[in-house]
């Protein structure tokens, strides 16, 4: 029986981030044209691709995915069956309908994992070269340690929350445009994938608005009241927004309700301490940070973000679910910040960096529902991935 903790289990993916940092470093310490840094992407799209986009049975939804995969019709089964199949599965109908189209290409499990990452990195790549140019690298090195848990989750455990994301990255450029209805046109588009993405429509008006900065230090002072203190205020509203609208969202509302995942007990966590340091981080050195509209955005959306953390962690599952939405301002406001670091602090940007990606890889990727396999050498059977995470969540919930 393999051990259900290791940290060997950590180690693959340890080395991976190195290896990508590695790679970034000499591109982001030193100025050049962009076209410098094509050899660099191709490299770090290879590595990307291999692991992540062909990995075996990993982390902890691929059985949800899995199972999803090996119930999905073709097309060459009729559209009696594809659409008896769309409107019956609770799944948002986007993702089911998207699914369906990959599988009736190929049925190969590992073909749908690799064009879903080939899909999600072709959009994060237009994405940083559209906002951060110069510091791709370093951006996708960000996308891979900070999103919540751990940005590569959104081409692992939250594939349908990765891919409503993507609609939004499209449709920033529309708040800059201060074009309202193209920008739900594409988030209405991305709630076919998860149903999250609705939240991002009435937040147009929260995105495109600059704050004083008094009102933001305010609610940061009085969230971490809430937040350490523990009080509950989310529950009974839920409770009541349940009963009103009923339906998809009021399941989803009373099962968040009726989680046992109630509350945070920890309460000075690994992603409580990286939330609140970066937010302050961006926070001191705003004005460098904001110079144009976009900026303006991402630093809305990182205020969110922090926000999300300190006043829904009465409720972690809600709390993780809704602060997970803004983790793309971190991706191109942390580049940013090393842009204007003066040069002494630049190095220990980059080393404490290091240092804290190794230490959040190893706290989340420990257990043995990451032990790394790949298509090309695949160690574990799925029957016997399902059995470990059993005996490892009965570990975990005891």
């Amino acid at each position: 029986m393999l051990p259900l903790h290791s940290l060997s289990y950590s180690l693959p993916y340890i080395l991976v981030f190195i290896l990508l940092y590695v790679v970034a470093l000499p591109v982001t310490t030193r100025q050049g044209a962009l076209v410098n840094r094509v050899p660099q992407v191709q490299f770090l799209f290879l590595v990307l691709f291999f692991f992540i986009g062909l990995r075996g049975y990993i982390a902890w939804d691929w059985k949800n995915y899995f199972s999803f995969w090996e119930l999905c019709p073709t097309f060459q089964n009729g559209f009696p069956t594809v659409g008896d199949f769309l409107f019956n599965h609770h799944w948002e109908k986007g993702f089911v309908l998207y699914s369906i189209l990959l599988k009736s290409i190929s049925t190969d499990w590992f073909f749908f994992q690799s064009i879903s990452f080939f899909i999600d990195f072709c959009v994060l790549y237009v994405f940083f070269y559209k906002y951060i140019p110069k510091h791709i690298l370093l951006a996708f090195c960000f996308w891979y340690i900070i999103s919540g848990f751990l940005g590569m989750n959104f081409s692992v455990d939250l594939q349908r929350n990765g891919k409503s994301l993507l609609f939004f990255l499209f449709s920033i450029k529309y708040i800059e445009q201060k074009d309202f209805f193209r920008y739900s046109i594409f988030n209405c588009i991305g709630s076919l994938f998860h149903v999250s993405s609705v939240l991002y429509i009435p937040l147009y008006f929260i995105f495109r608005k600059k704050w004083d900065s008094r009102l933001i230090l305010i609610l940061f002072i009085f969230g971490n009241i809430v937040y350490f203190f523990q009080i509950k205020w989310m529950i009974p509203i839920l409770e009541l927004v349940s009963d009103i609208i009923g339906g998809r969202i009021g399941a989803i509302t009373e099962y968040y309700v009726d989680s046992a995942f109630h509350g945070s007990k920890d309460v000075f966590s690994i992603g409580f301490l990286e939330c609140t340091l970066i937010f302050i981080a961006i926070f001191k050195f705003r004005y460098k940070l904001i110079l144009m509209p976009a900026h303006g955005i991402f630093f809305n959306a990182l205020c969110l973000q922090m926000f999300s953390y300190l006043y829904l962690s009465e409720m972690r599952v809600v709390m993780e679910r809704i602060s997970v939405l803004f983790a793309f301002a971190n991706w191109i406001l942390l580049p940013r910040l090393y842009c204007v670091l003066k040069k002494d602090y630049k190095s220990l940007f980059l080393i404490a960096v290091l240092c804290y990606s190794i230490l959040k890889i190893w706290v989340n990727t420990r257990f043995v529902s990451y032990k790394y396999d790949n298509m090309f050498f695949q160690q574990l059977s799925t029957q016997e991935r399902i059995q470990l995470q059993q005996l490892l969540l009965h570990k975990l919930n005891r």
